[in-house]
């Protein structure tokens, strides 16, 4: 038996704070380290159930699985103990509740929450729920389903954050041979149709528990709810729900047609995985900020966790055996054959036999049953006596107050544009609000536009029978002649604008031409001097050459010349000396 402040490796035990089919969750402290000591939760396997080889073999792959899924919309776990042959999970600890309480406290008819609320949920469910089906990013194990997703499974913290939880009976597909055949496991009006006509199931069937999730949050109330489960199975496979506009008013077609596309009964046109639920309902919400949704979110779970004092009658509860199973609707139905047929109602428990060895001989020989003479037995019996009078009282005392008429009134807001109605910071709805019971007395109404800080407040004393109207206006009506006078000016604005544009047009291609032109004149200039210069250098080397050729001719010639008249002058005196000579 586990108790609050008992030491389990480096973790001291606080209370418990939940119980399931499989285990027990405890809150706990991390001893290690200095400073502030890490707030966590411990969940522990039953111990008539640990020496079922099946369920620690299931409880271990739960942790193997669960080590290797790291993203924000999964509850993560951080280490896993063995201490004396009894198995524990060190998981993240979340202060806030689940969906089936919020479901459970919403009005028949009305939305648990506001359409945008609800459509965050959902997005952030699947986002989880895609992490998963892919197999994360760490993990060895291949794509990880489920196989329970409900509402008590999905949890909304004190900051509005949504994460899934209890993967107690999620399998990888490589160790889907720990399932028994002919087992079905999960909560009855969530299962999928093939697997509640197969046992056969994958990430679309998740996806299928999703939109009943969905469902349920829209309408407030389960589409395939019924008393026996064989008449559940028989919905489940047959039954096509409404759609949930018709079953509620708000609820826009584009929902209508995504939740007819999640609750599909062939995995084939089904959702193929949760991306491509996120592509058809983000835009549907978007314009009021994730941000936003999430802190409203945020302020349903502070308003819906409410701490009592389980002390003060503790003394007057049953005491629990400590593999009981309570505070989890799993369960295990053997023999599948037989699914849709009529299933057979638990046997009532029989009245116990009185047996030989409780009979007494009295005095005059006859047999009779034993007596109380006991004075302590008798004084607590009195006691529990009166304890349970005095519950009744209070019982009786807290219907008649509950069921007696408070004194209301009626309060219908209007508005010009899409905006959020809160009284008394409690989110009522999307605007137009159509006479909503309201108590009597002071209260303050605020209209608030989603994704924008434009807040509109109102001071209003309401009087018992009185019917309060507000019409919110975010822009002021224009006159005709106001309209007139915009219309004109638009005019003129856009004649204005298309001048400019042409002067810019204009003076760009005035820039470009002159571009052009300079290039143009810069080429014709260089080629003309170009075409200059080569011709004067010619004319130079033309002259030169000609002069030298020139000198060179001059001075040959001369040079005959001279030879020339040497020999004409030689020949004449020779010829002159000869004459003499001869003479």
């Amino acid at each position: 038996m586990m108790k609050s402040g008992q030491k389990i490796g480096n973790y001291l035990l606080g209370e418990q704070v939940g119980r399931g089919g499989m285990a027990e969750v405890f809150r706990a402290e991390n001893l290690v380290g200095g400073g502030i000591p890490r707030i966590v939760a411990i969940k522990r396997l039953f111990a008539k159930l640990a020496g079922d080889r099946e369920f620690v073999q299931m409880f271990l792959n739960e942790a193997r699985i669960a080590f290797s899924l790291e993203h924000p919309n999964l509850v993560r776990s951080y280490d896993m103990l063995n201490e004396g042959g009894t198995y524990f999970i060190v998981m993240e600890y979340l202060e806030g509740c689940d969906l089936e309480d919020l479901v459970a406290r919403a009005a028949p008819g009305k939305l648990c929450m506001s359409l945008p609320e609800i459509l965050h949920v959902i997005c952030e469910a699947a986002r989880g729920l895609a992490y998963a089906h892919k197999g994360g990013e760490k993990s060895k194990h291949g794509p990880v389903v489920h196989r329970d997703i409900s509402p008590g499974n999905i949890l909304l913290d004190l900051k509005g954050r949504v994460k899934i939880t209890d993967f107690g009976i999620a399998r990888a597909s490589q160790h889907s041979r720990l399932t028994q055949p002919g087992i079905l496991k999960g909560k009855y009006e969530f299962m999928a149709p093939e697997y509640v006509a197969r046992g056969e199931c994958d990430g679309r069937s998740d996806l299928f528990s999703l939109g009943v999730v969905f469902y349920e949050l829209l309408t407030g109330k389960n589409p395939f709810s019924d008393v026996l489960p064989g008449d559940i199975w028989k919905k489940i496979m047959e039954f096509d729900p409404p759609p949930a506009g018709k079953v509620v008013s708000g609820v826009p077609a584009e929902v209508d047609r995504v939740l007819a596309w999640m609750l599909a009964k062939d995995p084939k046109r089904r959702v193929p995985d949760g991306g491509s639920v996120l592509e058809a309902l983000e835009p549907l919400y978007a314009y009021a900020g994730p941000d936003e949704t999430a802190r409203l979110i945020g302020m349903r779970v502070t308003q819906q966790i409410k701490p009592a004092d389980p002390s003060a009658m503790s003394e007057y509860l049953p005491i629990e055996d400590e593999g009981e199973e309570r505070g989890d609707a799993t369960q295990n139905i053997i023999n599948t054959d037989g699914l849709l047929g009529l299933v057979e109602s638990p046997s009532a428990p029989s009245v116990p036999v009185l047996s030989e060895n409780m009979l007494i001989t009295s005095m005059d020989g006859e047999t009779t049953t034993p007596r109380l003479r006991d004075f302590k037995r008798r004084k607590i019996r009195l006691w529990l006596f009166v304890a349970a009078g005095i519950a009744l009282m209070a019982l009786a005392g807290g219907l008649t107050w509950g069921l007696w008429p408070e004194p209301a009134g009626k309060l219908s807001v209007r508005s010009d544009r899409r905006a959020e109605v809160f009284v008394d910071d409690r989110p009522l709805g999307l605007a137009p609000i159509r006479e909503s019971p309201l108590s009597v007395g002071d209260h303050v109404i605020e209209v608030r536009r989603p994704g924008s800080q434009r807040i509109k407040r109102y001071e209003r004393t309401l009087v018992e029978d009185q019917h309060l109207e507000i019409q919110v206006r975010w822009a002021r009506p224009v006159s005709k002649a106001k309209a007139r006078k915009r219309r004109v000016n638009s005019s003129k604005k856009k004649k204005n604008r298309r001048k400019r544009t042409r002067k810019k047009t204009r003076k760009k291609t005035r820039k470009k031409t002159r571009k052009k032109t300079r290039k143009k004149t810069r080429k014709k200039t260089r080629k003309k001097t170009r075409k200059k210069t080569r011709k004067k250098t010619r004319k130079k080397t033309r002259k030169k050459t000609r002069k030298k050729t020139r000198k060179k001719t001059s001075k040959k010639t001369s040079k005959k010349t001279s030879k020339k008249t040497s020999k004409k002058k030689t020949s004449k005196k020779t010829r002159k000396k000869t004459k003499k000579g001869q003479a």
